[in-house]
């Protein structure tokens, strides 16, 4: 069962070939709750939604069903791809399902992910139909919202208070709730620890302000939730709509509508570039948002944006922060003069895998380096994301050792440890370096500590790239980076899944994973061009420091 098949973006029919259905079994479960890293969503999505013939059990498998109670594969991809935020393929592949109807957990599934969509039309009526065969207690406190919201206040009312009764541990937020909806005297709801898709709708329907500390165990799918909700005061929205932005459970462009949402004075945007450096939370990024709308200026959004991005390097959410102002960044163009903010425009786009137009500004600034060092040095700091983008840069013939010149200029400290992984990551890329590149870098032997997954799994990860089993290698890959990606894992760790990912035929997710890495790492670091030579070209009127006049310095 699955949605996806090879003309669509599947893996093919035989992507299990080779693994033993007790394996698939015991791993899809251990897949993250959550993904940052954009590429393993991606990579995610296609192991779960595709069309595939699952392995038999080995002979002599026994499963006791009285002990060995636990979810269908189906159902197991589903749930994962619900609980990563992935609502909309969940849906699609639990409609897929053959025992959608059958299957108590699918059943529960499909409503949650009604109540999360905000479809309580299409909740309710599958709640109804299930009421007499399924019993348990969300069944009957889903009835019971449902009664209330069709206008049967009386009744649900008592059917939650005959259930208070049944039940050996109330649920203090849901009756505070129904007590609200039934307009009878209610506690108020300072807390909820433990969030659901149900008493989130409950909330909304009920218009009572999500309480703070509903973010801190909140899944992707609930943060998406919160952060679409009118009753969610602002700050909450904007957090939520920012951690579920970086896990993928809304789009960035979902996250730049609720940034442009936000209310702000006149004097907040005309001062957005210091007020922004000062106040380092969702509403200062949404400042900056709106200050780079507002403002058609070439030189000023350019001023903006290097702003954004640079405090979002800095604050760890570089290419979540590039892709929401993507847009911004796209109306402005290299023909313009604005060589200040090449580099930055260059390695932004490299970041979210737009290397045509990050060549065209690099283009741009060839035509300074012969006049300014500096130019060429922030050209150089650019070679390495430019070969792992799959480009070969030649504008210089040495450009491999001005790159390495360059970052240690830029960090004398860091610089070893970041050629050292950029070394790692071409080779396990394939891409040809020269013998005098590596050799340069030989210098004492220095040994470090590293953290490193279980032996098995590297074993394991090695054993299905060479035998070329191409789900069992996603899915090792996959366990093995977690929640955060590549940014947790060794460097020499990431070499390798970039290699097992190119051997088994992702050689598009062995680069994005690369790149992914490549930042994590500070090899987006970029010369800064001077003011006094570039950036001089415009200035604002003092103590206004966007919304001025921007003249000839």
């Amino acid at each position: 069962v699955g949605t996806l098949d090879a003309n669509s973006g599947g893996l093919g029919v035989d992507m299990w070939a080779g693994t033993p259905r007790e394996f698939i079994e015991r791993m899809l479960p251990r897949l993250p709750d959550r993904l940052a890293s954009p590429t393993l969503r991606r990579l995610v999505r296609r192991l779960l939604l595709t069309t595939a013939i699952m392995p038999s059990y080995a002979a002599g498998h026994f499963v006791d069903a009285k002990r060995d109670v636990k979810l269908s594969l189906i159902a197991t991809r589903v749930e994962r791809l619900r609980t990563m935020g992935l609502v909309g393929a969940a849906t699609a592949l639990l409609d897929a399902a053959p025992t959608r109807d059958d299957d108590p957990f699918l059943l529960r599934l499909k409503v949650e992910n009604l109540l999360i969509g905000d479809d309580l039309g299409g909740a309710c009526a599958e709640a109804h139909r299930q009421q007499g065969r399924v019993d348990d207690i969300f069944w009957q406190q889903v009835v019971i919202y449902c009664r209330i919201l069709k206008g049967e206040v009386a009744e649900g009312a008592l059917d939650a208070s005959l259930l208070a009764e049944s039940i050996v541990e109330t649920d203090p937020v849901f009756t505070a709730i129904v007590d609200k909806l039934s307009g009878n005297p209610s506690e108020p709801v300072g807390s909820m620890l433990a969030p659901t898709p149900l008493l989130l709708s409950m909330l909304r329907s009920a218009n009572l302000p999500v309480p703070a500390d509903a973010l801190g165990t909140a899944s992707s799918p609930l943060l998406r939730m919160i952060a679409v909700s009118p009753n969610a005061p602002l700050n909450i929205r904007l957090e939520a709509a920012e951690r579920a932005a970086r896990y993928g459970a809304i789009t960035p462009e979902r996250l730049a509508q609720i940034y442009a949402a936000t209310e702000f004075t006149p004097t907040s945007l005309d001062n957005a570039l210091s007020l922004a450096r000062e106040d380092r939370t969702p509403r200062g990024r949404a400042l900056l948002y709106q200050a780079g709308l507002a403002n058609s200026a070439p030189a000023m959004r350019a001023e903006v944006l290097k702003t954004a991005f640079d405090l979002a390097r800095e604050g760890g959410h570089y290419d979540l922060a590039v892709s929401v102002h993507e847009p911004i960044l796209h109306s402005l163009s290299p023909t313009m003069p604005l060589p200040w903010f090449a580099a930055s425009a260059a390695r932004a786009l490299y970041s979210i895998d737009r290397p045509i137009p990050a060549r065209s500004w690099l283009a741009s600034l060839q035509t300074q380096v012969l006049t300014d060092d500096t130019v060429k040095s922030a050209i150089g700091s650019l070679w390495a994301l430019a070969r792992l983008a799959g480009d070969t840069p030649s504008y210089e013939d040495d450009a491999e050792a001005q790159w390495r010149a360059t970052l240690k200029d830029i960090d004398s400290e860091q610089a070893q440890r970041r050629i050292n992984a950029a070394y790692i990551l071409f080779a396990a890329l394939g891409e040809p370096l020269s013998d005098a590149g590596w050799r340069a870098e030989i210098g004492d032997l220095q040994r470090r500590n590293a953290v490193l997954p279980n032996a098995m799994y590297r074993y394991a990860l090695a054993n299905a790239a060479q035998a070329r089993r191409v789900a069992e290698t996603l899915l090792l890959t996959l366990v093995i980076l977690g929640e955060n990606g590549p940014a947790d894992v060794d460097i020499i760790v990431v070499g390798e899944i970039v290699s097992a990912l190119r051997a088994v035929g992702f050689l598009d997710g062995a680069r994005a994973l690369a790149m992914e890495m490549a930042m994590s790492l500070g090899l987006h670091l970029t010369v800064t061009l001077g003011a006094r030579s570039y950036r001089g070209i415009y200035r604002l009127v003092p103590g206004n420091d966007v919304g001025g006049t921007w003249c000839c310095a």
